[in-house]
């Protein structure tokens, strides 16, 4: 398939879907960042190498991107419901990327209650946890596993989570607020190929449990 009707497919999917072919592949970040700044133009723009955030209170605030200090930043989703921004940090040439969670109610609140949560995050439906996925088995840079953060606080701290260096997580859809499905992946090294094992992972208390799809 050429570049371009690659690229046509994705524009073509569900904004979840894209999100997270973008996050899994690693092919297509800014391209992610340009719908999220289209759908919220009034809370953050790029300018150039700054991404400028507005946040609750009126104030604007700044990342700067930079090549001296070897790091970019780059927006991958906005929760207006709990008014919350996801932003990766890339370093290392692109090689050792985060995602942060900044609250958006005031500059000393974005600057000092940020929280690494390592994967793209996917809010629950009832807007009280996020659950945060990484895929990065084949080079192991950045997060692999699954991660549930709590928001029920000011800031979201951590409930339960499983950090593997052998599968990864993709196609996380919350299906309840206790459940959801997910695609486990392994990498087959005498195949050269990944494996895929559709599941449903159960939220209980402090604890998670995968379910293999039949």
């Amino acid at each position: 398939m050429q570049l371009k009707s690659v690229f046509l497919s994705l524009f073509l999917m569900a904004p979840s879907a894209f999100a997270e072919h973008c996050w899994v592949a690693r092919n297509c970040d800014t391209a992610l960042e340009t719908e999220v700044l289209k759908k919220y133009p009034s809370r953050l723009l790029r300018v150039d190498d700054a991404l400028r955030v507005k946040l609750d209170d009126g104030a604007t605030v700044e990342l700067l991107s930079s090549e001296e200090n070897d790091i970019s930043y780059i927006v991958v989703a906005y929760f207006p419901e709990v008014s919350l921004v996801a932003i990766e940090s890339l370093e290392y040439s692109g090689e050792i990327r985060n995602v942060y969670l900044y609250p958006m109610k005031d500059a000393s609140w974005f600057g000092n209650h940020k929280v690494n949560v390592g994967g793209f995050p996917v809010l629950s439906p009832n807007k009280k946890r996020m659950a945060v996925f990484g895929f990065d088995i084949h080079a192991q840079y950045s997060f692999n596993g699954l991660s549930i953060y709590n928001l029920e606080d000011a800031r979201p701290f951590l409930q339960v989570g499983v950090v593997s260096g052998v599968w990864g997580v993709s196609n996380v859809t919350w299906v309840t607020d206790t459940e959801l499905t997910i695609l486990k992946g392994s990498y087959n090294e005498k195949k050269d190929e990944y494996v895929n094992t559709p599941g449903a992972v159960i939220l209980s208390n402090d604890s998670i449990s995968f379910n293999r799809s039949n």
